[in-house]
């Protein structure tokens, strides 16, 4: 039987909506995604967010969130989810784009 290790929340943030997978790692090294879902980039979408994240999450653990900082437009819901003593994780989109290179990632998007 697989041990969940880990789960997380990608989000792909722009002004008035953003998209938000759900990954969980498991001890196997197996990764499992959610479908990606879209809401919109103010309060309602953030607790819509938080909805989905509550319905995906079987497992009593830590759900970590990571997004990109792209321009002004990830601050509203980064500070909700601080807000709310969750694990936010805001990281710099060059520092996204080399740690993927450094893995040998092609993607025809955001790199």
């Amino acid at each position: 039987m697989e041990i969940m290790l880990r789960q997380s929340v990608g989000i792909d943030i722009a002004s008035e909506k953003f998209t938000a997978c759900y990954c969980k790692l498991y001890d196997s090294g197996r990764l499992e995604f959610s479908e990606v879902l879209e809401f919109a980039n103010e309060k309602g979408g953030f607790n819509k967010l938080l909805k989905w994240v509550g319905k995906q999450t079987k497992v009593k653990s830590e759900v970590s969130f990571a997004m990109e900082a792209t321009g002004i437009y990830y601050e509203s819901l980064a500070y909700h989810l601080h807000k709310l003593h969750l694990r936010v994780s805001v990281v710099l989109p060059n520092k996204v784009k080399y740690f993927a290179r450094s893995l040998n990632v092609k993607s025809k998007n955001d790199l």
